[in-house]
């Protein structure tokens, strides 16, 4: 509300019709978060994170780091029971420790932090951003050191690499290095304008050697050159600056030295705890070398006039082929096209959607292809992930196959059990599935009780809402031409399709 005071101004602000037991605070004020104001460099930040790698019992105090890391620190540690003495680091062991805790990613994700922002530097004279030339000695001074003794001989920089070794090694170090350089100073005088010809089996593994240093070099130099290119703070304050501001509210602007208040990556997460808290199975079918494979996409010979013919896989086959399957004369199966590759590649795509969303995410397998033999032992064991970790969703995606062309369309297919309230339940989430979905035409008759007596939809497994989806047939021109078209249109489909029937009950 306005209030009008004495002075006669007007003034935005929060008032109490009732003043005891009311307490007064700022609507800006960030309840519960944590804020760190951090005044050190971006080096000092870096030191300090570096420092975290060789924490222990006898290093194990806070005290020594940057506020930053420190209460970052406070926080993984709690991961750990007290007396098991084991001390977090900044590393991605201790943030993945804390995957599963959310009273813990939920503390980190409330650290406000107030400090420079790295889209803010001041370029000098030579053209080089200071806080970021600062980290040369820690990104490549070694390295170029090295480089510089294996090229030039310079024995300087040879002994400046060595001193930042501890002193056990150093004799031996030194040694290799060293006898690494006689070994080059061997090489022919001309070898760079040919080195595969020109060197020996031994000397072409040092060469490379010697070009992985001055990669990683040349890597670090191009990194501060996109650093460069991507500073934007400062163009972004002055145009705010210039702009009509409303009289009598705060300047929409940018702070003139960099500097702002920065809400944790984690965060993110924080707001969509709840959603984590569901579990879903992403089940892509098939995917072993042996066993059933799936179905199989066709490399097809066609007719192109009365005497001549063509070869053509489904990506190249023309679509008067695909209109007209009779010019067809025959088929052969292509490697490169398959149903495992196809529902992989839909299922990490759904993933990556829902995981952006907060939902914790299992996929039954990892790669395109495993070892192993597709039968009951193997889904039985997808089965049992999916109950090991409570899921609430089991989402099996297949494709179909058929020995003929004609064969064509989509369907969902949910559990024929005694159990009434889950056959309920999946039937409603294969209605939801496949609201948005029209990659493939939806066959009338979907969604389908299992006649089939699939084992992945029977009682065995315990999740409460599984269908099994059939996303068309990879053995029809047609329908295989939309599906190896359009990965992430399935993908962003079957995730709206989900989201929806999500949205029904949580």
């Amino acid at each position: 509300m306005l209030l009008i005071t004495g002075h006669t101004e007007k003034v935005d602000c929060w008032l109490s019709t009732k003043s005891e037991g009311v307490k007064k605070v700022s609507c800006w004020d960030w309840f519960d978060f944590k804020q760190i104001k951090e005044n050190v460099s971006l080096k000092d930040i870096y030191l300090s994170a570096k420092k975290t790698l060789s924490r222990n019992k006898d290093n194990a105090s806070l005290e020594q780091y940057t506020p930053t890391i420190k209460e970052t620190l406070t926080i993984l540690d709690k991961q750990y029971d007290s007396s098991a003495q084991k001390y977090a680091k900044i590393d991605i062991n201790s943030f993945n420790g804390i995957i599963n805790k959310p009273v813990l990613t939920s503390s980190l994700g409330r650290l406000l932090i107030h400090y420079e922002s790295e889209w803010y530097g001041k370029v000098d004279s030579e053209g080089k951003l200071l806080k970021w030339e600062a980290l040369n000695s820690e990104m490549t001074e070694n390295v170029s050191n090295v480089l510089d003794y294996l090229t030039e001989g310079d024995e300087a920089k040879l002994d400046a690499y060595i001193n930042t070794l501890e002193t056990s090694k150093q004799q031996s170090e030194k040694k290799g290095f060293e006898e690494l350089k006689r070994k080059i100073d061997r090489f022919p005088k001309d070898y760079k304008s040919n080195p595969k010809q020109k060197l020996n089996a031994e000397q072409i593994e040092i060469y490379k050697k010697v070009q992985k240093l001055e990669d990683k070099v040349m890597a670090w130099d191009k990194t501060k050159e996109k650093i460069k290119k991507m500073l934007w703070w400062d163009d972004v304050a002055k145009g705010l600056a210039k702009l009509n501001q409303p009289k009598n509210t705060p300047p929409a602007t940018l702070s003139d030295n960099g500097k702002a208040w920065f809400i944790h990556p984690v965060a993110m997460k924080m707001f969509a705890l709840k959603n984590s808290e569901l579990t879903i199975v992403i089940d892509p079918g098939h995917g072993y070398e042996k066993g059933s494979s799936g179905a199989t996409a066709k490399i097809y010979t066609y007719k192109i006039s009365k005497n001549k013919t063509a070869t053509a896989n489904i990506e190249t086959l023309p679509q008067e082929v695909i209109d007209d399957t009779t010019l067809i004369i025959s088929d052969t199966e292509d490697p490169e096209k398959n149903e495992r590759g196809l529902v992989f590649d839909v299922s990490i795509k759904l993933k990556k959607l829902l995981e952006l969303k907060g939902y914790k995410v299992i996929l039954t397998r990892t790669e395109r292809r495993i070892k192993g033999i597709d039968g009951p032992e193997t889904r039985q064991a997808r089965i049992d992930l999916a109950n090991k970790n409570n899921a609430d969703y089991f989402i099996s995606i297949h494709a179909d196959g058929a020995l003929n062309y004609s064969a064509s369309g989509s369907h969902v297919i949910y559990p024929n059990i005694s159990d009434s309230e889950i056959v309920a339940l999946s039937k409603e989430l294969a209605v939801d599935i496949f609201s948005y979905y029209n990659v493939v035409p939806v066959e009338s008759s979907s969604p389908k009780k299992d006649v089939r007596n699939l084992q992945v939809l029977r009682t065995s497994n315990k999740t409460k809402r599984k269908v099994l989806v059939e996303l068309g047939f990879i053995t029809s021109p047609k329908d295989a031409k939309a599906l190896f078209s359009n990965i992430d249109l399935i993908a962003q489909q079957l995730y709206e399709g989900l989201l929806k029937n999500i949205k029904k009950f949580y």
